[in-house]
């Protein structure tokens, strides 16, 4: 397929050799009106054409005809140009043509600008999308090169990798304003950043007017409302930058409060490098007995029969505190009570279980002490699966073929997800629920629950940020 600028240059080929008929001329106007780039390339290819013309003529001898005679000494002498003077003529001719034909097309064409937009530079890549999100801006799916934008969600996990090296990880409902690769500006919501060397001064501009200035770390920034914003510094410092022109300097491990743009108070957190938990309340729900709680039950039990009564669904619940702002891993245990193949066969089965976290919402956390298959969150009625728009997936626990009442079968799930969505906690208590993979409710499967006597309970153990053991001052670390 022949080109525009290929189009061109076999009119202007066309027109050097002679006029152009009415389909030829008809042919460079839509080209030209198309696309103004090429009106260039037209101006430029007169003025030269009409140059080495002039130089042509002016360079060869005058030939006379037959009917010519020579000027006799007696004539008047007329005027001659010399080659100088004929050139400075033809340039002026030639750059009177370019000129008209310059105020002819600055009168008469219109540039179709829409299609001819400065192009937009990419400042991010879009590295993960989790839980679900639901955009109130342009969807973004990973892998998307994203330009400067605002980005709005109601719920789900964005991540972001700009081109300064920050990575930035948005927790819905939350709305960031992406300007360029060294600065953002979050609206609402939760963000947390973490910046390379190569990023030092990445800033964060917040609704109240103050600023976030990276110096080399990771740290959180929370908008709990329009002129309420909580900053963490998880590793290295950051300085705040106030409205009034007042500078704070805050390093790992200080938790800042701001209100209407000045800080309230800065809190030093000391965390243990390790803390392990256990479930303040662990329970299941039974699709059969869709209004009997289970709360004090000594085992999870969790099966998957599809819309059958024995489909059941494992819930738990533990306080993290502030802890969860450190974490940088995390690893859930839980102790199999039962994997067998039901109806008095000992015989054990290998099985699958996923391991979902339930979000953050405006409503309170579940009452496990009236929690039923009724009213449990997200759980989606009558069958094993679970809202997605509620829950986000942390990964799965394999139980191996092994009989569990013979010997202790202990599983583990460390996974990266599970880490973030402990850090993104806003309230300091998190829900977990599981459910079966393996589609079969004749197998019995269970886990010893908080309340068993003959096992482990189940445990949730945080691998923080190392603590500072040795926090400075706040008044000497933070004033400047």
């Amino acid at each position: 397929m022949t080109q525009p600028h290929d189009q061109l240059g076999l009119l202007l080929n066309a027109l050097t050799e002679g006029p152009l008929n009415a389909d030829q001329r008809a042919q460079l106007n839509a080209l030209l009106r198309a696309d103004p780039a090429l009106i260039d390339a037209y101006l430029d290819h007169l003025t030269l054409h009409s140059l080495l013309r002039a130089e042509h003529s002016l360079t060869q001898p005058i030939a006379l005809t037959e009917t010519q005679t020579p000027a006799t000494p007696s004539s008047p002498p007329k005027p001659t140009l010399t080659p100088s003077q004929g050139r400075s003529v033809w340039y002026a001719a030639a750059a009177l043509i370019a000129m008209a034909l310059t105020a002819w097309f600055a009168l008469n064409f219109k540039p179709q600008t829409q299609n001819h937009k400065p192009p937009s530079v990419a400042i991010a890549t879009v590295t993960d999308v989790r839980g679900d999100v639901v955009f109130a801006s342009d969807p973004l799916m990973p892998g998307d090169e994203i330009v400067a934008q605002t980005i709005r969600t109601s719920t789900g996990t964005v991540n972001l990798l700009l081109r300064s090296g920050a990575s930035v990880k948005l927790n819905g409902p939350a709305e960031m304003q992406l300007i360029s690769p060294m600065h953002v500006s979050v609206q609402r919501g939760q963000a947390s950043f973490d910046c390379p060397h190569t990023a030092t001064g990445f800033t964060v501009d917040m609704p109240d007017g103050s600023r976030v200035v990276d110096l080399g770390t990771r740290f959180d920034v929370d908008i709990t409302g329009p002129r309420s914003t909580s900053v963490w510094v998880l590793e290295g410092a950051v300085e705040v930058q106030l409205p009034s022109g007042e500078r704070r300097r805050l390093v790992a491990g200080h938790e800042a409060t701001l209100v209407g743009g000045m800080i309230e108070h800065v809190t030093a957190h000391q965390v243990d490098p390790v803390v392990t938990l256990e479930p303040v309340a662990d329970t299941y729900v039974r699709l059969g007995e869709p209004e009997t709680n289970f709360n004090n039950a000594r085992d999870l039990v969790i099966k998957n029969a599809g819309s059958s009564a024995t489909t059941r669904k494992g819930y738990l619940q533990f306080d993290i505190g502030a802890a969860h702002r450190f974490v940088h891993e995390a690893e859930l245990k839980l102790q199999v009570r039962h994997n067998d193949s039901g109806g008095g066969d000992p015989t054990p089965n290998a099985l699958q279980f996923t391991v979902f976290g339930l979000l953050d919402r405006d409503d309170a956390a579940p009452d496990f002490a009236t929690l039923t298959w009724l009213n449990a969150p997200a759980s989606v009625a009558d069958s094993n699966a679970l809202d997605p728009s509620r829950v986000v997936p942390l990964g799965s626990l394999n139980v191996p073929a092994h009989n569990a009442s013979a010997e202790p079968v202990v599983v583990r799930l460390a996974s990266r997800p599970l880490a973030q969505f402990i850090h993104n906690d806003r309230d300091g208590r998190i829900t977990l629920i599981i459910t079966r993979v393996d589609e079969d409710g004749g197998w019995n499967s269970s886990f010893h629950a908080r309340e068993s006597t003959t096992g482990l309970a189940p445990t949730l153990t945080l691998f923080n940020t190392p603590a500072n053991s040795d926090l400075p001052s706040i008044d000497k670390e933070i004033s400047r």
